[in-house]
């Protein structure tokens, strides 16, 4: 008789320490579509455009006070982000292909106008970010070097993980919809954390589903928003405190710019829940994504 194999934090544990070694911090802490009995559908819209309108004002006003750049006309660019990452959390969760793949499209472009707010750029079409897996593109039409390409490394260490692992499957048809990689574990496969079962989990920016959900595509619009979340932190967090970093620090310069480390998400998530147990950060990015979720059905 076959065992049925289980996945679980510990097994993806044992990818945190090559990643410990390249960042110099953070680790794997998954997103899980468990536990979420309680139904949020009922939530007004209004309530959560609006949280994601105040994150986007506030996380490029904070952007702008670092740098020495103009505070409210930051946060109204945010805000504009904001918006559109709402829309784009919408779409992802549409369960309708088309849909996702514009939601990711979508998102990505509202996260870079709030770091732009934070820099006090314009807001514009001219560079549009193309996400596709651990690979982020910059398109920007009419310059010498119309495509930059950076390479997110915790995304290609968790894509590494999951090819590698005989118990998992790559779902070719759901990763091309939501432009990351989307795993399903085999019909023996049970994922779990914390030492329970889950439906699915958000490795960063990459998705493994339980085949045995008893809703896949409410768990796989659930971990989508996930992916969502982690790349607004990306792009929007991430990649700006970088920059300046690079600027008032000389040894972070010998990293290469199109490098990304990938890890603040995640650490963020990590430390939450050291410090707090199932902290409020965590309680708001599950219960977001859950919202999201059942609004689609």
């Amino acid at each position: 008789m076959r065992t049925r194999r289980q996945f679980s934090r510990s097994a993806w544990s044992r990818w945190t320490v090559p990643l410990l070694a390249v960042t110099i911090g953070g680790s794997v802490l998954p997103q899980s579509s468990a536990a979420q009995t309680h139904s949020i559908s009922e939530q007004p819209a209004f309530f959560v455009l609006g949280g994601n309108v105040l994150a986007g004002g506030l996380t490029a006003a904070v952007t702008a006070a670092i740098a020495g750049n103009n505070i409210p006309d930051a946060f109204l660019k945010g805000a504009v982000g904001g918006a559109l990452i709402y829309t784009g959390k919408t779409a992802v969760a549409a369960r309708n292909w088309p849909a996702m793949v514009a939601g990711r499209a979508v998102s990505s472009m509202g996260a870079e106008i709030v770091a732009r707010g934070g820099r006090n750029a314009a807001i514009s079409l001219d560079s549009i970010p193309i996400p596709l897996g651990p690979i982020d593109f910059m398109i920007s039409p009419g310059r010498s070097n119309p495509v930059s390409v950076s390479l997110n490394v915790f995304d290609l260490i968790a894509l590494a993980q999951g090819l590698s692992e005989p118990g998992l499957s790559l779902d070719l048809e759901r990763s091309a919809a939501a432009l990351t990689p989307v795993f399903v574990t085999r019909g023996f496969g049970v994922l779990r954390e914390s030492g329970q079962r889950v439906n699915g989990i958000a490795i960063g920016r990459t998705v493994v589903l339980d085949r045995g959900s008893p809703d896949l595509d409410r768990t796989f619009a659930h971990e989508m928003v996930h992916v969502v979340q982690a790349d607004f932190v990306l792009r929007a967090w991430e990649k700006p405190l970088h920059a300046l970093a690079r600027d008032r620090i000389a040894p972070i310069r010998v990293i290469p710019k199109w490098i990304d480390a990938g890890v603040l998400f995640p650490t963020i998530l990590q430390l939450n829940d050291l410090a707090f147990g199932s902290g409020q950060f965590m309680h708001l990015t599950q219960t977001e994504a859950e919202w999201f979720a059942l609004r689609s059905r």
